[in-house]
């Protein structure tokens, strides 16, 4: 066969012959020197990975086109052997009548993930102790060298400064904090915080001193008990946004009105990280511990009648 070489393959009587092309010779159409299809796909792209993306469109457009078809109750099969073989789909959405959900803005607001991080951190403070026993706020345009350009290394530096404090006392630095930028106070911070009795005077004077605050710039107001340090959390919570909501099958529910929080108004955004607690408080600690975090918008509001009440947290 000229040009190219012939593979016999018999199969009882039959006999068939599959023409490879040999090295540098064009074979039949659709078929290249390297026995690879050169079939053009409709999208217009050759080969394996065409066929995979033009695969990867079709499945879209059939999920597109099963969510629209989909009512309440409706069970549309899963489509994947490995899980069950329906499943039950909710129309809910703008799509589906219902009002829009809008757009976490992380700068403006305080958003459900982040309080959820905050509400877990005091919620494990209060199981392992000692508790966050004050609360502090730091004003900084009481320091004539401050630059909100540095907000964030600026405090930065301070934290240090109270953890390395702290330390030389003999105790841990236990803490939840979040930024605020106010109308009058402008950049400042507010935090729930370990600080041992007796020990008042000497850290207001250490702070005042190591941010270079003049009078009035740092207040610090103890909070001595479960219910107290739950409303100051709540009072953390006053820069979320009042009309954020999350969908419960075909109604909603409003994130801040189940969380409690009845504080309202605009505030100026933050460009920078707008919350923390310390590592001992953190995911992994909690994880380590067998602390058991709050996830959905339910529990989360029962972890705070929890810690309210001293009910059994984790």
């Amino acid at each position: 066969m000229s040009g190219s070489r012939a593979f016999q393959i018999q199969t009882g009587n039959s006999e068939f012959h599959d023409p490879v092309p040999a090295p540098g010779s064009k074979g039949p159409s659709g078929v290249g020197a390297n026995g690879r299809s050169t079939t053009r796909s409709p999208k217009g792209r050759v080969g394996k990975r065409g066929a995979r993306n033009n695969q990867r469109e079709s499945n879209k457009r059939h999920t597109k086109a099963r969510d629209r078809q989909t009512t309440l109750g409706t069970t549309v099969p899963s489509g994947r052997a490995s899980k069950a073989s329906s499943q039950i789909r909710i129309k809910r959405g703008p799509h589906a009548g219902d009002i829009r959900r809008p757009a976490p803005n992380r700068k403006k607001h305080l958003v459900f993930d982040q309080i959820r991080e905050l509400i877990n951190a005091l919620a494990y403070s209060e199981t392992t102790k000692p508790s966050l026993n004050a609360f502090i706020t730091i004003i900084w345009n009481h320091d004539p060298n401050f630059d909100e350009a540095t907000w964030a290394e600026t405090e930065r530096l301070l934290w240090i400064k109270i953890r390395q404090w702290l330390k030389r006392k003999g105790y841990d630095h236990r803490c939840i904090w979040v930024r605020e930028s106010g109308n009058h106070k402008k950049a400042h911070l507010h935090a729930l915080i370990y600080l041992p009795n007796g020990l008042g005077d000497e850290f207001e004077a250490f702070v005042k001193r190591s941010a270079n605050l003049s009078s009035g710039g740092l207040k610090i107001k103890r909070s001595k008990t479960a219910k107290a340090r739950v409303g100051l959390l709540r009072y953390f919570m006053k820069t979320a946004n009042r009309h954020d909501f999350q969908y419960r099958g075909g109604d909603t529910v409003n994130v801040s009105d189940l969380l409690g929080n009845n504080h309202s108004g605009t505030r100026p955004p933050v460009s920078i990280q707008r919350y923390g607690v310390t590592h001992n408080l953190g995911p992994t600690p909690r994880r380590k511990s067998g602390f058991k975090d709050a996830k959905i918008l339910e529990d989360v509001a029962e972890r705070l009648v929890q810690i309210t009440q001293k009910a059994r947290l984790g």
